[in-house]
């Protein structure tokens, strides 16, 4: 999941589709990358990237 992570991060998208063999598999969102964080238990002390004040809506 982080080398998808890193791939939305570089290319900034949102979405990367996963194929095997030029065969689609699958789709990964920026949405499962969350709620699979969040599920397995980050928190937001446990971030690489701790919110500021100022970056909170």
């Amino acid at each position: 999941m982080t080398a998808v992570a890193r791939i939305m991060r570089d290319q900034d998208v949102g979405a990367v589709l996963v194929t095997d063999s030029d065969e689609l598999r699958g789709l990964v969102t920026d949405r499962d990358l969350v709620v699979r964080s969040l599920a397995e238990g980050a928190t937001r002390s446990r971030s690489p990237w701790p919110a500021r004040a100022a970056t909170i809506w």
